[in-house]
């Protein structure tokens, strides 16, 4: 989609970033910290049936009330729903990585964006069961299950997480035989 991409995967490239913004006055940022250049023509999605009721669902299994839920056309063949950490925050991350510790997730909150996708058929038939009945077991089920695909492809899961992710897996699938 015309993204000039930079890999950098060594140890020392956290650094050399920083030097560079700050001496050459450019910006880095990671391809998944923004959707805007995935996003195809007409990118954002507002008239949506059951949009309120999706983000709602999702904050609530989240337990993250101040998360932002957006609906972006991403296209058919992009994931469902893509979580995004801000830009500052991944670097925290990172910076932590490099210095062998974790953010303490008591205290140190990351700041999440979900992305659903809304030209995916899943988003479109959770949108399509949300505005007959929010409340449908199926229904939150399936939310869950994409906030934790969504949460893993982020970052790894606590154990209480995988935890319940194991759990409702297991139960999905006992209940769709």
């Amino acid at each position: 989609k015309g993204i000039k991409v930079v890999c950098l995967s060594g140890p020392l490239d956290m650094q050399y970033i920083s030097f560079l913004e700050s001496d050459m006055k450019i910006t880095f940022s990671r391809v998944d910290s923004d959707t805007a250049a995935l996003r195809e023509e007409g990118g954002q999605s507002d008239d949506i049936a059951g949009k309120e009721a999706i983000t709602k669902l999702f904050r609530d299994r989240s337990g993250k009330e101040d998360m932002s839920v957006r609906f972006e056309k991403l296209g058919e063949k992009a994931p469902a729903a893509v979580l995004n950490l801000s830009e500052s925050d991944r670097r925290f991350d990172d910076m932590m990585k490099f210095y062998s510790t974790s953010r303490n997730e008591k205290t140190d909150d990351p700041s999440y964006s979900l992305i659903l996708n809304s030209s995916s058929p899943l988003i479109t038939k959770l949108c399509d069961a949300a505005s007959k009945d929010a409340e449908n077991e199926k229904l939150v089920s399936a939310v869950k299950q994409i906030w934790y695909l969504s949460l893993l492809a982020q970052r790894r899961l606590t154990a209480d997480e995988l935890y319940c992710f194991i759990n409702d897996s297991f139960s999905s699938i006992e209940n769709s035989l």
